[in-house]
């Protein structure tokens, strides 16, 4: 629950600069396609930076490898998002920013599960090198055990030196 919540503050910020961004960007006269991409280039790199310093801490390892993933999940959204912002806007007619506003509120909880499950997924632990303790045998000590017990077994029953 606490990397949810994080994730959802990232959230915030992240969206929050993309709007910003997508509405000074309209603002100053951006056709609002491209204001809407570099709106979600600069989200992106913010949002990077907090997901895998602070929401998903211990995945700082491999990170042109989750880069890479956070920006195709990145790219997958934004070809999905801008057709369907230019629809909003020219044909259901919605002001720019609120259909803005719509495609991340309903992309936000989809991107959410990408990005935990593949890109800041928790590597596995690698099984560390350890002492071998007293109670713990190494498997050296083990095959000498089973080969000493097995000779017992097939060895004859010693004899007693009287005659009978």
């Amino acid at each position: 629950m606490r990397q949810f919540v994080r994730f959802a503050i990232v959230g915030v910020a992240q969206n929050g600069t993309n709007l910003g961004v997508f509405a000074l960007t309209v603002a100053l006269g951006v056709p609002f396609v491209l204001a809407a991409a570099i709106a979600a280039v600069v989200a992106l790199a913010l949002s990077f930076a907090l997901n895998r310093r602070w929401t998903f801490p211990g995945t700082s390892d491999r990170t042109a490898g989750r880069a890479a993933r956070f920006a195709l999940v990145w790219l997958a959204f934004v070809a999905v998002a801008l057709p369907t912002l230019a629809l909003l806007v020219n044909v259901a007619h919605l002001p720019r920013v609120p259909a803005q506003a719509l495609i991340i509120f309903v992309g936000a909880p989809l991107s959410y599960f990408v990005q935990r499950r593949w890109t800041f997924q928790q590597d596995k632990p690698q099984p560390r090198d350890r002492a071998i303790s007293p109670a713990q045998p190494s498997a050296a000590k083990l095959c000498e055990a089973a080969r000493t017990s097995a000779d017992a077994q097939a060895a004859p029953p010693p004899r007693s030196g009287r005659a009978g």
